[in-house]
């Protein structure tokens, strides 16, 4: 049962290329991430070498044994990360990148599996079936609003696991053109929780890439960013109508929004008054917070999660390899002037600091939607950024690395959000990215880019 678990997905990857994973192999990658969640939490608070050297060791075996069945994406980037690693050291000498490579991939070990744990609690929870019944009360005129900010909550902690809820009301949508204008609005409002959410895997992707920067400073930019975006989201479909539907729909989905506001409050707590990383608060604190939930719950539904948990565990290796391997590709095309010779090419240390944001978004919405793995389009985004990281707060910088995986999650055929979707909910693939959701991801580019250039002229 565990190694069909494996097989089939979760909500974080897509299957590898094994449909049927030898049992040996998954009982052995689920020791290894278990051994390595439960070191990583340790050396948290001691300092051990020995447990440090064994972590290591244990992280490099996982990779190894994950690499053959990983999907092709992941398997490519590995290798390719592979091959930037070989570089580094043979023509530039760089041992220090390599280590300050893996520390920042390690971080996930701990922090994935709280996602995890976080979705089968939210699954099992009242909120999720409270928030699945409210997409039935909602009328015509809100249907519209509901879907968009009902996904957006829901995608706010569950990720790809928000998907399934949504599917039953939109199952019984007969007409398809009405069905295709419910999909995309869903769509909007799911690759929006990008911009703000602690808990998406593109958060901790760039939070790992600018450790300098305080997920409250993410919060005051990326809330009220997305407010807005929501609002112009409701409005791309129906208009002012659309607008004055948003705030009885957020009523209709408060059973959800109050404890996502409770988890995030105590998450940047957390981060904020301890030496903590916000993804080592987010590693701690949610498992803690989901026992509680889960303890308060009719029934087993603690043994029921964590096993659920554990069937997915083994495919994070999956996840892992293309971390790590996109941290080294990163890393390869800083060290060998790639981006620096980019820079030099437009002539950008003449360009007034206005302009910058406008070359960061022009870059981030066709990285995204042209099929780039977010991770990958990330990676190379703040690669391509690094020549004028002076003229350009880090803050900005990550909004922009923010955009491009929204915009991928929304729009590009190779999203594991839209494949999904266009799956689960029987709509044409090419329907979901060339649609309306391409010119939101344009105009809210531009409208970014425009924001961030007026701060950066006014300051």
């Amino acid at each position: 049962m565990a190694a069909d678990q494996e097989a089939h997905g979760s909500d974080l990857t897509a299957a590898g290329r094994w449909r049927r994973p030898p049992r040996g192999l998954w009982a052995v990658k689920l020791a290894l991430m278990l051994g390595l969640w439960v070191t990583g939490l340790l050396l948290l608070f001691v300092d051990l070498p020995t447990l440090t050297l064994g972590r290591d060791l244990a992280f490099l075996l996982l990779l190894a044994l994950a690499l053959p069945a990983a999907k092709l994406v992941s398997r490519t980037v590995a290798l390719v990360g592979l091959a930037s690693a070989a570089l580094l050291l043979v023509f530039y000498d760089e041992p220090d990148v390599l280590l300050d490579a893996a520390e920042r991939a390690l971080v996930f070990v701990i922090f994935l599996p709280a996602l995890l744990i976080m979705r089968e609690t939210m699954q099992r929870a009242p909120e999720a079936r409270a928030a699945e019944a409210a997409f039935d009360t909602l009328g015509p005129g809100r249907r519209i609003a509901g879907l968009t900010i009902g996904s957006h909550l829901l995608a706010a902690v569950l990720i790809i696991g928000a998907l399934p809820i949504i599917r039953p009301f939109l199952a019984r949508q007969v007409e398809p053109a009405l069905k295709l204008e419910l999909t995309l609005a869903a769509m909007r409002g799911f690759g929006l929780c990008v911009l703000w959410s602690p808990f998406t895997v593109g958060m901790a992707f760039v939070l790992t890439a600018k450790p300098t920067v305080a997920i409250t400073d993410v919060l005051m930019l990326g809330l009220p960013t997305t407010a807005v975006a929501l609002a112009a989201a409701v409005f791309v479909d129906r208009g002012w109508k659309g607008i004055q539907a948003a705030l009885p729909a957020l009523l209709a989905f408060r059973s959800l929004a109050v404890p996502i506001v409770v988890i995030v409050v105590l998450v940047v707590l957390l981060a904020s008054t301890t030496p903590l990383s916000t993804l080592e608060a987010v590693a701690l604190s949610v498992p803690l917070l989901c026992a509680v939930r889960l303890a308060a719950l009719p029934g087993t539904p603690v043994r029921a999660a964590l096993l659920a948990t554990a069937g997915d565990l083994p495919r994070l290796g999956d996840e892992l390899l293309m971390f790590t391997g996109a941290v080294l590709i990163g890393e390869l095309i800083r060290s060998a002037g790639l981006a620096a010779a980019a820079a030099e090419l437009l002539v950008l240390d003449v360009w007034p600091p206005a302009l910058v944001p406008a070359l960061g978004f022009a870059l981030a919405a066709p990285l995204a939607v042209l099929g780039l793995h977010p991770i990958v389009a990330g990676t190379l985004l703040f690669a391509l950024l690094s020549p004028i990281e002076a003229q350009l707060p880090d803050l900005f910088e990550v909004q922009m690395v923010l955009f491009a995986w929204m915009a991928g999650a929304m729009t590009s055929y190779a999203s594991l959000s839209v494949v999904a979707a266009s799956s689960l909910f029987e709509v044409p693939l090419r329907r979901l990215t060339l649609s309306v959701n391409l010119v939101f991801v344009v105009g809210l580019g531009l409208c970014l880019a425009a924001f961030q250039g007026l701060w950066l002229w006014l300051a």
